[in-house]
């Protein structure tokens, strides 16, 4: 039946837009890719931007595939080429490919991809910001996201982000809004200024909410541990929901598990590292509803691992932390040289345990002692 919707629509492309959407939307990655790649094959529906959108397919499915075949595209379909097609979605594409590159840590080609977008068209849709200031701040984020730490000028960069976003008196800006709260989110924990906290809130808040305390806990119990009152954050984490209950694969994982990334940060910072990693544990990519731009989960994902491997070393399960090690590894092996710092600690914890496979000490337990 498809194959004969696709053979009967004049705009094949837009066809085969549609039954790859469609794909996506019952989570059938690899599906959906298989639509895309066989309309590349046909002139009258390739485009130069199939590819990335492939890319991004592969994070979805959390296939190493992601990273190669955007790094292919890139050099397959440069700037030229996506400009001559001259398609509506070229820019909001290009900006969200930054996430399948920073979930490996490749920030130089975070710095790509904007010099792309900047290339292949000086504006954003509508006209109102430039490619370079509003995809400046994406890049921004996805870095951030990946471990990177924010100085001064890029804390600048993302108050104007916000303020702007927030003062906006576009059509759209409420839309804008509820499509930002993850990257106010990811500001809020990478520079624990609570103004980002205090942003994430109120574009997430239903209309007519009065106590935004209510709304996303965990950041409340980041700003108490950030205080130094960590029996008002422990408070907070008793009333989490747990690992299990979170675990049923047919419920979809809003923004890119960032709040269960965060979660499972609070959690270790008033060592109950058991729930901390069952945060972390829950987070699944094929549970994710999409990719927007600029998407900081998809980097703090990958770094959890690097998390959770230090949290079974606490609880003395040094075979389970070798196995997340590992993991960590394997995705950020060709991360960028300011992130390799990362992967060393990994490889040198692994080295450790693989020497002494015995020697981690469970939490709570006195060294020498059962």
């Amino acid at each position: 039946a498809a194959a004969g919707w696709l053979a009967s629509d004049p705009d094949a492309r837009q066809a085969y837009r549609s039954l790859s959407d469609a794909y996506v939307q019952m989570g059938k990655w690899d599906s959906a890719v298989v639509v895309l790649q066989r309309a590349n094959d046909r002139p009258s529906s390739s485009s130069p931007l199939t590819q990335y959108r492939v890319a991004m397919l592969h994070l979805l499915a959390d296939d190493t595939l992601a990273t190669p075949t955007l790094r292919a595209a890139l050099q397959r379909y440069p700037s030229d080429s996506i400009r001559a097609r001259g398609e509506a979605d070229r820019l909001p594409i290009l900006i969200a490919a930054f996430t399948v590159a920073s979930s490996s840590g490749s920030l130089a080609l975070v710095d790509t991809l904007l010099k792309t977008a900047v290339d292949v068209d000086s504006l954003m849709p509508g006209g109102g910001t430039t490619t370079q200031s509003t995809g400046g701040f994406y890049a921004l984020i996805t870095k951030l996201a990946a471990g990177m730490p924010a100085s001064d000028a890029d804390k600048r960069v993302l108050k104007r982000w916000a303020d702007g976003l927030e003062q906006s008196k576009s059509p759209y800006a409420l839309q804008m809004r509820a499509q930002s709260i993850s990257l106010a989110y990811m500001a809020f924990l990478a520079t624990a200024d609570t103004t980002f906290a205090a942003t994430a809130r109120r574009w997430a808040a239903p209309p007519g909410t009065k106590d935004l305390s209510t709304i996303m806990p965990e950041l409340s119990a980041i700003i108490a541990i950030n205080r130094g009152d960590t029996a008002r954050a422990a408070q907070l984490v008793s009333q989490f929901p747990t690992a299990d209950s979170l675990r049923n694969p047919n419920i979809t994982i809003g923004m890119a598990g960032l709040r269960l990334y965060a979660r499972g940060q609070v959690a270790a910072a008033i060592g109950d590292a058991r729930r901390a990693v069952g945060m972390y544990e829950v987070i699944d990519p094929k549970r994710f509803t999409n990719i927007g731009m600029g998407e900081p989960g998809f980097a703090t994902y990958a770094r959890s691992f690097l998390a959770r491997a230090k949290l079974y070393e606490k609880l003395g399960e040094p075979a389970k932390a070798i196995i997340a090690y590992e993991e960590f590894i394997r995705r950020w092996k060709n991360a960028d040289a300011p992130l390799q710092p990362q992967v060393n600690e990994a490889r040198q914890a692994v080295a450790r345990l693989k020497d002494n496979p015995t020697k981690s000490v469970p939490v709570g337990t006195k060294p020498g002692r059962g």
